[in-house]
């Protein structure tokens, strides 16, 4: 029988600061206005939070890997169109949505309840 083995490592902590890292470099590639790198730079972010969408999907039924897709393919229709506004308006969609699913996937911000006070 094979022996089923947990990591002792958590690797989310070290995504966390890759994703901040990406953030960091695609805010700068929005506010300058350049598009493509600013493309690619989200892929990255796409790329590291991809097991936890299909995580997500799998156990919540939800469609990350869809939304993203659609997304993906609007980039490709833009970017064919040579349309500079709609590729900005289409990334930053996709920005919002990746931030979204780091948040689902409980890897964005921790949220604090205050105890009610009566």
């Amino acid at each position: 029988m094979d022996e089923i083995k947990t990591s002792e490592f958590n690797e989310a902590q070290f995504q966390i600061l890759r994703l901040n890292n990406i953030w960091i470099t695609s805010r700068s590639y929005r506010e300058k206005g350049k598009l493509l790198q600013w493309k690619w730079i989200l892929l990255s972010a796409e790329v590291e939070l991809n097991n936890d969408a299909m995580r997500i999907d799998k156990q919540k039924k939800t469609n990350w890997i869809e939304q993203i897709d659609l997304i993906n393919e609007e980039i490709e229709k833009n970017e064919a169109s040579f349309s500079q506004k709609d590729l900005f308006v289409t990334l930053v969609k996709k920005e919002k949505l990746l931030k979204s699913l780091q948040e689902g996937a409980g890897k964005g911000t921790k949220l604090k309840f205050e105890e009610e006070k009566f």
